[in-house]
């Protein structure tokens, strides 16, 4: 789709994938005058609204990625935990409708193992493994 070519304007664009599976991925490649071309990070798109965890970091080493979708704008708990069961790291975020990416930061003091992840809403927690090398 061919855009406007005035910086000082902001201009609004919109898709409709009417063959959208349950889950998509998608990026946007943003073109200047001379051929330049910038891609955005890619981002899914899921058609079902349940509260999921998925494209986890494993094996990290400074920090952990990972998805989340919500099925309505919440908070989200991030909860890093270590073979004991101890709190190491833990985080509040804001979650948006669709599939958010989130990283948690700073992990580099941390011991090598295995840890567990929790991701909770109001509604599910959800567990994960995460190794750190």
């Amino acid at each position: 789709m061919r855009g406007l070519h005035s910086a000082n304007d902001i201009n609004r664009y919109s898709f409709v994938d009417t063959l959208l599976p349950v889950k998509s991925y998608y990026r946007i490649s943003l073109a200047d005058l001379a051929g330049r071309k910038i891609y955005s990070r890619i981002m899914q798109l899921q058609t079902t609204g349940e509260f999921t965890v998925s494209n986890v970091t494993n094996y990290f080493e400074t920090g952990i990625s990972l998805d989340v979708n919500v099925n309505r704008n919440s908070q989200v708990a991030l909860t890093l935990l270590n073979g004991s069961g101890n709190v190491v790291k833990t985080m509040v975020v804001n979650a948006y409708t669709g599939t958010n990416n989130y990283i948690i930061p700073s992990l580099t003091t941390l011991s090598r193992g295995v840890y567990i992840l929790q991701v909770r809403n109001e509604e599910k927690t959800v567990t994960v493994k995460a190794i750190k090398k």
